[in-house]
């Protein structure tokens, strides 16, 4: 026979109120602070952000320009670049007229003296023996502007003036022969910056020629082809040396009409001097 229940209850069931109203004490306290400090909202906000947003719309495709009706419509062309004008020059460079020469033509002179031979002669110089070869003595001037050259690389030349004087003695009674020369020379050196400089030359002009003893002169053309070097010394003076070819064409030289026409010599120079000049 069983007996009759306890009335009392374990501690347990007893503890089971006690634990509910605890529970719903803290629920309580977490929903008061929770709206307190905008939880609901926040959580929401961050809800929303880690929701991935829909892909864009594909943009529309640009429309293009308007096409003008006519082509004088044209549209308006952007504005010219703006125009660079350099600062005005500094008055030391100003622009100068140029000068038909701006600078002076170098000059040069040159004196020589030697001595003369004529391996051929048709003067009158004797009456007893008419072949004649004598000899003697030249003297010679020229005045020369350069032409050519003045770089020092290409070779100089030099176009002026000549005059010359000559005196040939006579031998076994013949007479002396004197005469005068000029006209115009050209000169050409060769090889130019080295101490010996070597020319050539050519010379046309006139001359007047006199026998001692005999009345008259002859008048004719002259003719000059001359060799040589030129050898620096100091500054600008040079050592010249020439050896000459010249012909002496008289037709004008008569005695009487059945003499020859022309009277004529031809002769062989060595030339010693000096050279003023380049």
């Amino acid at each position: 026979m069983i007996g009759p229940m306890p009335t009392c209850p374990s501690p347990r069931l007893q503890s089971i109120p006690q634990m509910v109203s605890q529970a719903v004490a803290f629920a309580a306290f977490f929903a008061g602070g929770a709206a307190l400090f905008g939880w609901p909202q926040a959580a929401a906000a961050q809800t929303e952000v880690q929701t991935p947003a829909p892909p864009p719309a594909a943009a529309a495709p640009a429309a293009a320009p308007p096409v003008a009706p006519y082509a004088s419509e044209a549209p308006p062309s952007l504005p010219p670049p703006p125009v660079y004008v350099p600062p005005p020059a500094p008055a030391s460079a100003a622009y100068k007229e140029p000068a038909l020469i701006d600078f002076i033509v170098p000059k040069a002179i040159s004196l020589t003296a030697g001595w003369s031979y004529t391996p051929t002669n048709s003067l009158p110089l004797s009456t007893q023996n008419p072949v004649q070869t004598p000899h003697g003595i030249n003297v010679d001037a020229a005045l020369l502007w350069q032409v050519r050259g003045f770089d020092g690389v290409r070779w100089p030349a030099w176009v002026g003036f000549m005059t010359g004087f000559l005196y040939y003695f006579g031998e076994n009674g013949s007479y002396d022969t004197l005469g005068v020369d000029y006209g115009i020379y050209v000169k050409h050196a060769l090889f130019p910056g080295r101490r010996a400089r070597f020319f050539f030359g050519y010379g046309l002009g006139a001359a007047q020629v006199w026998i001692r003893g005999l009345d008259g002169r002859g008048v004719g053309h002259y003719t000059r082809l001359s060799i040589g070097a030129d050898t620096h010394l100091w500054r600008w003076l040079h050592l010249t040396f020439e050896a000459s070819y010249r012909f002496f064409n008289l037709p004008t030289f008569k005695f009487q009409e059945s003499d020859s026409g022309g009277y004529d010599f031809h002769a062989l120079c060595l030339m010693l001097g000096l050279w003023f000049g380049r």
